[in-house]
């Protein structure tokens, strides 16, 4: 599957999840065609501590991957090195999407 998302905040290092914001937060980031990932918790959980994933570096082209574990849904910029590893903080309205298409 994939979605087109909207990103506000980019934290390096941050191991916990991002809070999601509404459209309205003020400017954000717009990518299209983001692929969308479903993992198990514990994996999911493993990507949040920055440990490594096999995902992560078999789909290093693109800008952006989304992860979810059918609760809660992560998007990581899978460039660079493990320990700089970015996530991003997304748009609630696609989260929900997400979530309710899984």
């Amino acid at each position: 599957m994939r979605v087109d998302v909207c990103v506000f905040r980019r934290y390096r290092k941050h191991p916990f999840f991002p809070e999601h914001e509404s459209r309205t937060s003020g400017p954000c980031q717009t990518y299209r065609s983001v692929p969308v990932f479903v993992v198990d918790e514990q994996r999911l959980d493993a990507m949040v501590a920055l440990e490594s994933d096999e995902l992560i570096g078999q789909h290093c082209r693109e800008p952006l991957l989304l992860f979810t574990d059918r609760r809660r849904v992560l998007a990581v910029s899978p460039e660079g090195y493990d320990y700089a590893r970015y996530v991003y903080a997304m748009d609630q309205d696609t989260v929900n999407l997400i979530l309710n298409r899984v």
